[in-house]
């Protein structure tokens, strides 16, 4: 089962979509995250979608 959440941001003007992907694993018990552009680091993604839940 996956959980997809859009984050949008503006970065120089321009609007960027962030895509969370959360693949829960039985097996673990916590959802794998995927973050979709790779390049953006994870504590900077989060504080993104924190900023967005708030």
């Amino acid at each position: 089962m996956f959980l997809t959440f859009h984050v949008f941001t503006f970065q120089n003007n321009q609007m960027v979509s962030f895509r969370f992907l959360s693949k829960y694993d039985p097996n673990k018990r916590q959802p794998k995250l995927f973050i979709e552009p790779s390049n953006i680091s994870k504590k900077h993604y989060f504080s993104l979608f924190k900023q967005v839940l708030e």
